[in-house]
C-alpha cells in the first residue's frame, strides 16, 4: 500500500506486511490511523505518522472485501467473503461484535454521516440495514459467546470423528487434504502472531527495566534485576530479550518481526546490536536486523539518531561476521589437515601391513615410505 500527499501528489509512505493482494483500506477521520484488508484474511492497523504496523488481526476466514471507519472515531467495520460483517476497535485492537444475516459473500458496506446506520450488500442479492441501538454492548460478553460457539462446534466435530474415522489419503474422497493444508497454514499464522505479541511484551518489560537501571545509576542507589527476569536465568534485561528472541523458530522469524510496531524497532535494534557485539546467536541476530531494515527502511532513514544506530549496527555486524567467517575458515582448514593426517596414517598402516607380510625389514620399510613421500612431493 502506497500513500501520497493529496495537495502535492508526492509519495509519503509505503506499508509492507500483507502476503496477498490488498482489497480494502480506509483512513480515520483524524487521519491518524489507516486499516487495510487483504486476501490473506488479515486486517492490519497502521499509524499514519511513521507507517508502523500497530497490530495485525486474523479477522475473517476468507478474503476481506471492504473496510469502513465510523466517522470521528477509531471504530471500524469490515466485511468479507465468509458472509460476516464485523465491528472492531482500532485503539484496543480487538473485535467488538459479529453481525450475521447474509447468506453469501459480503462485498460492500457503507455508513451514514453519523455512523448510526450501516448498509451491506453481497452475493445473496440482498441489502441489509443495521441501526445503532441504545443498549450497551460489552466486548467481553461477545468474546465469551464466540468462544462458547467455537467450543460447541469442536465438540460436534469430535463426536462426528468418533463415529467415522477417516484417513487423509489424497484422491480417496475421505478427507479433503486441501482443508487440512489450510488449517496448518492458519495455525502457523496464529502461532506467529502469538510469538509476536509475546516479543512485544518482553520488549516493554526490558525497556522498563533498562529505565529503572539508569535511574539507579543516576541516583547512585544499588540496582537489582527484576525477579520476573531472574526466574528465566537472565542476568540482565539484554540477556532476557536475547533468550526470548532465540526461542523464536527460524521459520517464523520474519512473520514475528513484521507485526512488531515501529515504536519498538529502535529498542529492538539496541538489543540486537548488544547481542551481535557479544556474538550471541550472531547469524540469527544479523538476520533480524536485515528483516527490520527491509520493512522499516523509509522510517529508519527519517531520523539522524536512527541513521547513526544503523551505521553502528553495520560496523559491528561487519566486524563480528568477518571474525566469525575467519573462525569458521580456520576450523575448516584444521579439519582438512586432520583428515589428511588420518588418511596418511591409514595409508601408512596398510602399506606397513603389506610389507610385513612380505617379510621386509622395518628399517627398509621407513626408507621406502620416505622415498615414496618424496616422490609424491
Amino acid at each position: 500500500v502506497q500513500i501520497f500527499l493529496y495537495h502535492t501528489m508526492k509519495f509519503y509512505l509505503t506499508l509492507f506486511g500483507h502476503k496477498l493482494p490488498v482489497f480494502a483500506m480506509d483512513i480515520s477521520t483524524d487521519s491518524s490511523v489507516i486499516v487495510t484488508g487483504s486476501a490473506d484474511k488479515n486486517i492490519k492497523i497502521w499509524g499514519m505518522d511513521h507507517g508502523d504496523c500497530k497490530s495485525s488481526l486474523f479477522a475473517h476466514t476468507d478474503c476481506v472485501m471492504q473496510l469502513r471507519f465510523v466517522p470521528n472515531t477509531h471504530y471500524f467495520f469490515s466485511c468479507a467473503k465468509d458472509a460476516l460483517v464485523k465491528y472492531w476497535d482500532a485503539d484496543k485492537f480487538r473485535k467488538i461484535q459479529d453481525i450475521e444475516g447474509h447468506c453469501g459473500e459480503v462485498w460492500s458496506i457503507h455508513l451514514n454521516s453519523t455512523g448510526q446506520l450501516l448498509v451491506s450488500g453481497g452475493a445473496d442479492r440482498s441489502l441489509r440495514l443495521c441501526q445503532e441501538t441504545s443498549e450497551p454492548l460489552f466486548a467481553l460478553r461477545e468474546e465469551h459467546k464466540a468462544l462458547q460457539s467455537l467450543f460447541d462446534t469442536d465438540v460436534d466435530k469430535d463426536s462426528a470423528s468418533k463415529q467415522q474415522t477417516a484417513t487423509a489419503i489424497a484422491g480417496s474422497g475421505l478427507v479433503d487434504t486441501r482443508a487440512l493444508e489450510s488449517q496448518k497454514a492458519s495455525k502457523k499464522s496464529m502461532s506467529a502472531l502469538d510469538l509476536g505479541e509475546a516479543l512485544v511484551t518482553a520488549l516493554q518489560l526490558c525497556d522498563s527495566e533498562r529505565e529503572r537501571r539508569r535511574e539507579c545509576e543516576r541516583n547512585g542507589t544499588e540496582y537489582a534485576l527484576d525477579a520476573r527476569l531472574r526466574q528465566f536465568g537472565a542476568e540482565s534485561a539484554e540477556q532476557f530479550l536475547w533468550q526470548r528472541l532465540g526461542a523464536v523458530p527460524p521459520c517464523d522469524l520474519e512473520e514475528v518481526l513484521i507485526v512488531l510496531p515501529f515504536e519498538h524497532v529502535p529498542s529492538m535494534l539496541y538489543y540486537l546490536e548488544s547481542a551481535i557485539a557479544q556474538t550471541m546467536h550472531i547469524e540469527k541476530m544479523v538476520r533480524c536486523v536485515l528483516i527490520l531494515v527491509k520493512y522499516h527502511y523509509e522510517q529508519l532513514m527519517t531520523g539522524s539518531d536512527l541513521k547513526l544506530q544503523i551505521q553502528r549496527l553495520k560496523e559491528v555486524a561487519k566486524s563480528k561476521l568477518t571474525m566469525y567467517r575467519h573462525k569458521i575458515g580456520y576450523n575448516v582448514i584444521a579439519m582438512q589437515f586432520m583428515q589428511d593426517m588420518v588418511n596418511n596414517r591409514a595409508k601408512y598402516a596398510v602399506e606397513a601391513n603389506r610389507y610385513k607380510k612380505m617379510n621386509i625389514d622395518e628399517s627398509q620399510l621407513h626408507q621406502t615410505w620416505a622415498e615414496a613421500e618424496t616422490a609424491n612431493v
